[in-house]
């Protein structure tokens, strides 16, 4: 563990290299399954005593459940930087006036991506030490294992619901070097504090509310594949803050999907200021990380937007006014360099800077390539699939292949194959016939890294290009749709999250229940959701002050076309058949977060709902995925309502 100028210095860990490619972070589903061994040395790391290797560095169990909550290197320490309780971690920027200056903050900000990688690396050294620390006096292999152990990842998008190791169990078994089964208090069931502090209102225990249903892990899925495919601005990837112009990609940011991960779990996680304190949220945090790593490999001439931008609130280390770029230090994450240096966006453009990386970049994959592993693993849009098969000209082509594997997930009857196992629209794609839709139940799941690499493998790549026999690019005639929804962040000092439902012709909005929003997460009507993660503390929170004063809009999108495919029964996506349906059977609701409670559309009078398409455009070269026209605003569609539309353009 590295220290200098009685700082902790973020390093990453330095471990076992095998030919130069640094350990592999795993997903927690694989870790749990497939690595035994792995597994219980993430649990001993954070469960069993260890010796003290610095004076602000003690054991995680201690750490966990009875340590002094004010060493530099407790768990409780290192939550507290993401908000509560506002202290200065490490006195970084603790020479600045104490109040109106509080937290490091980066939510809604072109930084949000990249603050949280050194913060996940810090986590990371002091996770992997104590895993080193448990293996001390075990036999060589663990010793090895623990050199090589990284912090596993929660892939929400290809499985929400956590496994039952991390959620549900109370006590654990895990492997022993003898072969037995230790049987052991389970650390990621929650996070218990000691002496209770006073911003938790008297609760000692981490808890959860999740609303993972089969609708949110579609649209969780799906908003995941669009990020990565289809945003290709930082401005567009990075954050939830609303943009100056239309996104003609229709996606949300993946801070926004980040957002909706952290409202979808509840209780602690729902809340910016406490959220860090449940166990899960390092997962939760690895992931989004390695979103940005694979987001970065399909675009890597893209990073942080130049100096444009500059501080619009006071924290810590940063004054209004100062300019938000790629060299804007990345407090309270000290580099070593000098008393008063932090890591950069720019110093932590590589993974491998802080000794790890992720499944998907191991052999160096091309952008198009790995685009076509994340088209894999996360499975096309019906829109995506539809434009593609327009253009695929053989059956049996790797690009078919690749589409049949991502398409699963979709299901629609009456119609011939044109792509083996993908049902898709009789004649023109203009003008599908969708007919009947296969009642299903949960996806088993998109195909692991390992199977998405072996369907990539036989789609040669040449400039770009998978190498079949692909027309010059034109427009597909499909309409890509999408609510866009925009509110301001802190309308209600809380957490929030506007859900979006689609109606069958013959359905009244009354079946969306009035009383009780626990039951919209599982109607049949469910489309998607767009969250504003709050710090429910903005009264200590710099940057939350500043976003009320200046009404900070946050944005995201929900994406219509398999909604209207499976609810609909209309034959074709072009205006004149979408927009009628639409504004008939278009509904929102509102609820809080904390306690589900249903908010009245005229209590958050920023709110607006519309709706907005793109074009589809086949274009070679952007590996058998679509490029978008020039979105297109429908505002008719909702001018009308509650919350609706308010502007044209």
């Amino acid at each position: 563990m590295t220290s200098g100028n009685d700082h902790i210095v973020v390093t990453g860990v330095s471990g076992v290299i095998t030919q130069g490619t640094p350990p592999v972070r795993q997903e927690i589903n694989d870790l749990i399954k497939n690595d035994p061994m792995g597994f219980s040395l993430y649990v001993r790391a954070l469960s069993c005593p260890t010796t003290i290797v610095h004076p602000s560095y003690t054991s995680f169990v201690a750490i966990m459940k009875n340590d002094p909550q004010d060493l530099d290197a407790s768990y409780f320490q290192i939550a507290g930087i993401h908000g509560q309780p506002y202290i200065a971690w490490q006195g970084a920027g603790g020479d600045q006036p104490a109040a109106p200056n509080e937290g490091y903050c980066t939510h809604s900000s072109i930084l949000f991506p990249t603050w949280h990688r050194p913060y996940m690396a810090l986590y990371e050294q002091i996770l992997v030490k104590h895993a080193k620390d448990a293996a001390a006096n075990m036999p060589a292999e663990w010793k090895q294992k623990a050199e090589s152990f990284r912090l596993p990842y929660w892939d929400w998008a290809k499985q929400l619901t956590p496994p039952k190791e991390i959620m549900q169990s109370q006590n654990l078994d895990i492997v022993s070097p003898s072969g037995d089964t230790d049987n052991v208090e389970n650390p990621f069931y929650n996070y218990h504090f000691n002496p209770v502090p006073d911003f938790t209102d008297g609760t000692a225990d981490t808890f959860r509310a999740p609303t993972f249903t089969r609708r949110v892990a579609d649209e969780i899925r799906r908003s995941t594949l669009y990020v990565l495919s289809r945003t290709n601005s930082w401005d567009a990837m990075s954050n939830d803050r609303a943009g100056d112009g239309p996104h003609p990609e229709l996606a949300s940011s993946l801070e926004q999907i980040h957002n909706n991960i952290h409202i979808k779990t509840g209780g602690f996680m729902a809340d910016v200021s406490i959220a860090a304190f449940d166990p899960i949220f390092w997962m939760h945090h690895a992931n989004v990380d390695r979103l940005l790593a694979l987001w970065q490999a399909i675009h890597p001439k893209v990073w942080v937007s130049p100096s444009t931008v500059t501080a619009d609130s006071d924290t810590y280390t940063l004054a209004i006014g100062s300019k938000i770029n790629s060299l804007t230090p990345l407090a309270p994450f000290w580099d070593g360099k000098a008393p008063n240096s932090f890591w950069t966006s720019d110093d932590v453009k590589l993974v491998s800077t802080f000794g790890y990386t992720y499944p998907e970049l191991l052999d160096n994959p091309s952008p198009a390539q790995l685009t076509l592993t994340v088209q894999a693993l996360y499975g096309a849009s019906s829109a995506t699939a539809f434009a593609t098969a327009a253009f695929a000209t053989t059956a049996n082509s790797p690009a078919a292949r690749t589409l049949e594997a991502a398409a699963k997930p979709l299901a629609v009857t009456k119609v011939p194959d044109i792509i083996p196992g993908v049902k898709l629209p009789q004649g023109p794609a203009d003008n599908f016939a969708v007919g009947a839709v296969a009642a299903h139940d949960v996806p088993e799941g998109p195909p692991s890294v390992e199977s998405a690499h072996e369907d990539v493998e036989d789609a040669k790549v040449v400039d770009g290009t998978a190498e079949d026999d692909i027309p010059e690019g034109n427009k597909t005639g499909l309409q890509d749709w999408a609510v866009r929804v925009r509110a301001e962040k802190y309308a209600l000092k809380t957490s929030f999250d506007v859900i979006i439902f689609l109606l069958p012709n013959d359905v009244e909005e009354s079946s969306i229940s009035t009383t009780d929003s626990s039951t919209w997460f599982e109607s049949d009507y469910y489309v998607g959701s767009v969250g504003a993660f709050v710090n429910s503390k903005t009264e200590q929170c710099g940057n939350c002050r500043a976003g009320i004063a200046e009404k900070v809009n946050i944005e995201g999108f929900v994406s219509l076309n398999e909604a209207i495919i499976e609810i609909s029964g209309l034959s074709s996506f072009d205006d004149e058949v979408v927009h009628p349906y639409l504004k008939k059977n278009l509904v929102w609701r509102v609820r809080k977060v904390s306690d589900g409670a249903i908010v009245l559309i005229q209590d958050i009078p920023s709110l607006e709902v519309s709706v907005w398409s793109s074009a589809l455009l086949f274009v070679p070269g952007a590996a058998h995925l679509p490029t978008f026209e020039a979105s297109k605003h429908h505002h008719s569609i909702t001018a009308d309502m509650a919350g609706g539309s308010a502007r044209q353009g």
